[in-house]
C-alpha cells in the first residue's frame, strides 16, 4: 500500500523539515512492506511569503535569507518526495492526485490545523480525500479556536469524525478537538523529533565543526546557543557571564551574540545542539532538539496574549518531560508602556527571570546537567499507539 504524508515540509523552518524527516524514517523503518511519500504540497500563500521576506530585506539580510534558502533546498533529496510537486490553495487538483495515488494519507506532524496562514478550509484537514485517514501529532497550535464560527465548527466535525486515528501533539489541540466534537478521542502522540537518532543524521561532525570554527566558534570555550527574535536574550546573558563563554545564534541574529549561524541545512542544525553546553531559546522544535541531543534547555516564552489563554507547545511538552521548571514566562505584552521604553535602553524588566535562568546555566558549567536521556525516552514511547493504529488500519 502507498501512504503519503501531508505537512510543512517545504517551509522554511528546521523544526518543520525534521519533524517530517523523522516521522519517514520511523515509518519506513516500521512498516518495509508498505511505501512511504511525502506529499510534495505547499501552500502559494506560504511559499510566497517566504519570498517576500528575501525580496523586501535589506541587501545584506537579502543574502543571507537566500542562503538559508538554498541550504533547506539542499537537502530535499533526503525525503521520500512524491513524484508530482503540487504549489497552491490545494483545491480539486490536490485532492484528486491523493485520491488517485495514496490508499492511507497521514496529517502531521506540526501546527497543521493553525488556519490562521494557510485559510479556511485548506487541505490539512483532508475532508475531500477519501482513503485512510490519521493525523500524527497534529497540532493547532497558535489558533484561538474559541472565536471559530459556527460554520467552521461544523465543517471541522465532518472531517474530524472522518478519521480513523486522531492524534495531536498538545493538550491545546485536545481541546480544540473537544470543542468541536465532545465524542471526539485524541491520542497523544510525542512530535516525532523525540524519537530522531541525532548520530544517524547524514552529517559529518568533523566537517560541521570546522565549518563553525571558520565562523569565529572558539571550542576551547563552553558555547551557548541562543535561538529566540528577541534580542534580549543575547543581551541578559552576555551582561551576566561576559567573554567566559561564547553565544552562538541559531536562526535569529542577535548583537549580542558572538557568531551568528545562518545557513545550517536542517541537519547541521539538528547537530549542532550537540556542540553546546546549554540553549535559551523561545522556539518549539529549538527545545526539543536540544533535549534529544542531551543539551540542557531553558525555554524563556514571552506572555503573549496566546500564551495567557492556551497552555503552549513548550509548556505543553516540558510538562509533559517534569522539565517544567526550565521554561520562564517573561512579561512579554503586559509590559506598561515605561517598560517598554527600558527594555530598548537596555535595562532588564525581567530580571528576577534572568537571574534564575543565568543560576541554572551556572550549574550547568559546573557539571550538574539534569537527567534528560530516559524523560526523551519515555515521552517517544507514545509513537507507539500510533504505530498499533496505522498497522491495524493497513491489516483490514
Amino acid at each position: 500500500m502507498r501512504i503519503g504524508i501531508l505537512t510543512f515540509h517545504r517551509s522554511i523552518n528546521y523544526g518543520a523539515f525534521m519533524q517530517c524527516y523523522s516521522l519517514c524514517q520511523r515509518l519506513q523503518r516500521d512498516f518495509p512492506q508498505h511505501s512511504i511519500e511525502v506529499i510534495d504540497y505547499t501552500s502559494d500563500r506560504i511559499q510566497e511569503m517566504y519570498d517576500r521576506e528575501i525580496r523586501e530585506a535589506d541587501p545584506l539580510t537579502q543574502k543571507l535569507l537566500s542562503q538559508r534558502a538554498e541550504a533547506f533546498r539542499s537537502v530535499y533529496s533526503h525525503l521520500p518526495l512524491s513524484p508530482q510537486c503540487l504549489i497552491g490553495e490545494g483545491g480539486q487538483e490536490l485532492s484528486d492526485w491523493m485520491n488517485s495515488r495514496y490508499d492511507a494519507v497521514i496529517v502531521g506532524s506540526d501546527a497543521v490545523w493553525n488556519w490562521i496562514l494557510r485559510g479556511f478550509p485548506n487541505p490539512y484537514f483532508l475532508k475531500d480525500y477519501h482513503g485512510i485517514k490519521l493525523s500524527y501529532a497534529a497540532s493547532a497550535h497558535g489558533q484561538r479556536f474559541r472565536t471559530m464560527t459556527p460554520q467552521q465548527k461544523l465543517y471541522l466535525q465532518e472531517a474530524f469524525r472522518d478519521f480513523a486515528y486522531l492524534g495531536v501533539r498538545d493538550v491545546t489541540t485536545e481541546q480544540l478537538l473537544s470543542y468541536v466534537d465532545p465524542e471526539l478521542r485524541p491520542q497523544h502522540n510525542c512530535d516525532p523529533t523525540m524519537f530522531l537518532d541525532p548520530e544517524a543524521l547524514p552529517c559529518d561532525m568533523e566537517e560541521l565543526k570546522q565549518k563553525l570554527s571558520r565562523r569565529g566558534v572558539d571550542f576551547s570555550k563552553p558555547l551557548i546557543g541562543i535561538m529566540g527574535s528577541s534580542k534580549n536574550i543575547g543581551r541578559e546573558l552576555k551582561q551576566h557571564f561576559g567573554n567566559r563563554v561564547q553565544f552562538v545564534a541559531l536562526y535569529w541574529e542577535n548583537s549580542w551574540a558572538d557568531v551568528y549561524l545562518h545557513d545550517l541545512n536542517p541537519f547541521e542544525w539538528a547537530r549542532v545542539f550537540s556542540l553546546f553546553s546549554a540553549t535559551v531559546t523561545h522556539f518549539f522544535h529549538g527545545t526539543l532538539l536540544s533535549l534529544v541531543n542531551g543539551t540542557p534547555v531553558f525555554a524563556a516564552e514571552t506572555a503573549s496574549t496566546f500564551a495567557l489563554e492556551y497552555t503552549t507547545k513548550i509548556a505543553d511538552v516540558l510538562g509533559r518531560l517534569d522539565l517544567l521548571q526550565y521554561r520562564s514566562l517573561s512579561l512579554g505584552c503586559r509590559r506598561s508602556f515605561l517598560q517598554r521604553v527600558w527594555s530598548k535602553l537596555g535595562f532588564s524588566v525581567d530580571r528576577a527571570m534572568w537571574e534564575s535562568i543565568c543560576r541554572e546555566i551556572e550549574t550547568v558549567l559546573e557539571g550538574q546537567v539534569p537527567a534528560i536521556a530516559q524523560k526523551v525516552e519515555r515521552e517517544a514511547r507514545s509513537y507507539e499507539n500510533f504505530r498499533a493504529a496505522l498497522e491495524s488500519c493497513l491489516n483490514r
